[in-house]
């Protein structure tokens, strides 16, 4: 894959056609700020610019192939009957791929989830079906679980899944930081290795110590802000403009601009540069960048000594000469190898890679194809909470989403997260015992908790009452039922003390003075 096919591949998780993006058959209309990302203009430009000057540590970063997979859920009662689809391949997902070999080792965990023997790797789909009771499998990645609560007047049902990524929030920002201080350490060594005993070099090496390391470390906060912000409820607030997230762009740059990174009069010819994608230009930018921050001024030429920036070509070679040296690149060797120990054809990462990964753990972005998610879910009613797609026609909630390859960066900055609640109530008991139905969705819901949340005494006493109802005594009955362990009524008072029965009540009379 050339250069620039592998530029085309990074995906801002905020930006339009990012990772994050949802499909567009089921996406809410993109925000103005949104659409000024996607078109020719300024906004869309400093997108394209920004996209390049990460780029030039990524010069050979691979990863067009990616997974697919489809999980489809059918509740049957406590249990959820799942099917998982997965392949491998290029192409957009609403067409045909071009198949690859499935990687063996998430075949051997998928199987096992299943409780199979493990398939042979080949360029092919492949299914899995099984039965599960509470806990979901975990066959992409991740952690979830079916609850499932049975009552007279009804049932409850909760879906929440987590697919991969990292829950752990602290950890996750300290370890973007982490690697934004390791990325600053290696290009201060590389930097080292080049100018050895330059005189001038002592104003570069404090620059990248302190400056661009800092820098560096709020780049990977900003980051993860924003993206955090993107991956929320983007409709607006009432009387408050939404955060939404191309305002991070334009933070983050004004937080550059600030430190001298480059200046308003340049944004011209930064523009161009992103429009045609010159990467020589660009490194010609960085290479008389970095010779100011030895103190030599713009009206000097440019030393020789600067010349390993001449060029990406160039640039690259100094830089795997580097870093194929160093603890870090050996460490990232051997991580690259435990995931690739079964796939004896698999090319090793050259060196400068590294830099490629750091920079993606540091900003969340994504240099190589996420891998691509769909889960419909079945339900007998629609949910009364969900964040996926509620579609009457095949009664189905329909989730789209992207998540971090396995063994890759874990971007975006919170897991993808799908959840469903949905309630069924007992419509012929209902009838029976109250002229109609009294209990449904939200409602339902939250008498179903407060049931599961009675004692065993408790319990007895409440389907007790519930038997004895019919429509022609209920109000009276239930008007004046208590549970034992509640406190007497005083004689003669105004109001009754409060009752472990008064939540249910409150929602039954609701329901019966509805239409």
């Amino acid at each position: 894959m050339s250069f620039q096919d592998r530029l085309q591949k990074i995906r801002v998780p905020w930006s339009a056609g990012g990772p994050l993006a949802p499909d567009t058959a089921t996406s809410r209309p993109r925000t103005p700020k949104q659409e000024a990302l996607s078109d020719g203009g300024l906004a869309g430009a400093a997108f394209r610019c920004g996209r390049w000057m990460v780029a030039l540590v990524c010069l050979g970063l691979t990863g067009c192939p990616s997974n697919r997979y489809e999980i489809e859920l059918k509740p049957k009662g406590s249990a959820m009957e799942r099917s998982l689809t997965c392949w491998r391949g290029k192409g957009s997902s609403q067409g045909e791929p071009e198949l690859e070999r499935f990687p063996a080792p998430e075949l051997e965990q998928i199987a096992k989830a299943y409780q199979q023997s493990p398939p042979p790797s080949e360029a092919r789909k492949y299914t899995f079906r099984g039965e599960f009771v509470g806990e979901m499998p975990g066959d992409v990645g991740g952690s979830g679980r079916h609850t499932y609560w049975k009552t007279r007047m009804g049932t409850l049902s909760l879906y929440v899944e987590r697919f991969r990524g990292d829950d752990d929030l602290a950890g996750a920002i300290r370890a973007r930081q982490d690697a934004a201080d390791t990325f600053a350490t290696l290009v201060l060594g590389w930097f080292r290795s080049e100018f050895k005993d330059d005189r001038d070099f002592g104003k570069l090496e404090k620059f990248v110590d302190g400056d661009l390391r800092r820098d560096l470390r709020n780049l990977a906060i900003y980051c993860w802000t924003g993206q955090v912000v993107a991956e929320s409820d983007p409709a607006p607030r009432p009387k408050q403009p939404p955060l939404d997230a191309p305002e991070f762009l334009v933070r983050i740059a004004q937080y550059f601009l600030e430190r001298g990174y480059f200046t308003a009069a340049m944004m011209p010819e930064l523009v161009r540069m992103a429009r045609e994608e010159d990467g020589d230009r660009v490194f010609e930018v960085v290479r008389t960048f970095v010779a100011s921050k030895m103190g030599i001024s713009s009206a000097e030429q440019v030393p020789q000594r600067l010349d390993f920036l001449k060029s990406p070509e160039r640039a690259k070679q100094s830089l795997n000469k580097f870093l194929a040296g160093t603890d870090q690149h050996q460490a990232f060797l051997c991580k690259w190898r435990q995931q690739h120990k079964q796939d004896a054809t698999a090319t090793p990462p050259e060196p400068h890679e590294l830099l490629g990964r750091l920079a993606a753990e540091a900003t969340g972005l994504e240099f190589s194809t996420p891998d691509e998610l769909q889960v419909k879910l079945e339900c007998p009613t629609e949910p009364f909470a969900t964040n996926g797609i509620w579609e009457a026609d095949t009664r189905q909630v329909v989730w789209s989403g992207r998540t971090n390859a396995v063994g890759g960066p874990s971007a975006p900055a919170l897991p993808a997260l799908f959840y469903a609640f949905w309630s069924v109530p007992n419509e012929d008991f209902q009838r029976e015992h109250f002229g109609k139905v009294v209990l449904a969705g939200k409602s339902l819901a939250d008498y179903c908790v407060w049931r599961k949340g009675l004692t065993a005494a408790e319990t007895e006493q409440w389907d007790a009452l519930l038997s004895s109802l019919t429509p022609d005594n209920l109000m009276q009955r239930l008007d004046a039922f208590r549970f034992s362990s509640d406190a007497p009524a005083p004689a003669g008072a105004d109001e009754k003390p409060k009752s472990v029965a008064d939540k249910p009540r409150e929602l039954i009379q609701a329901g019966l003075a509805g239409g």
